[in-house]
């Protein structure tokens, strides 16, 4: 309170952010198309998530495998073994649980090329 002349004042700030915490832009499959049998599967979130969840798909939509991934913010990997696969195009559904419980969900198209 030096050099103030009248009362202190205090300002409450509330910051209320209910934006995606994953987008498409950022997950990649790497390399891609998928050459070898272990791919990386980079993602970033833009805010710690209370859970991550990844679903490997076929094009006819039946489930090829699941993962569970990091949920803390900033650049994420999870290597997805794609042994006993055979070439052609999967999808991969990534579901985020935000704090507020909440989901994001995004899908990726993938390519198996051997």
């Amino acid at each position: 309170g030096v050099g103030n002349l009248g009362a202190v004042s205090h300002y409450g700030i509330t910051i209320n952010f209910s934006g995606r915490i994953l987008e498409g832009e950022r997950v990649h499959a790497v390399p891609h198309p998928i050459r070898t049998v272990r791919a990386t599967i980079r993602y970033e979130l833009m805010a710690p998530a209370q859970e991550v969840q990844f679903e490997f798909m076929d094009s006819v939509g039946r489930t090829v495998g699941r993962l569970t991934g990091a949920t803390s913010s900033g650049p994420n990997t999870i290597i997805w073994d794609t042994s006993g696969l055979a070439n052609g195009v999967y999808f991969l559904k990534i579901k985020v649980r935000k704090q507020d419980g909440k989901q994001d969900i995004v899908i990726k198209k993938l390519a198996i090329v051997r």
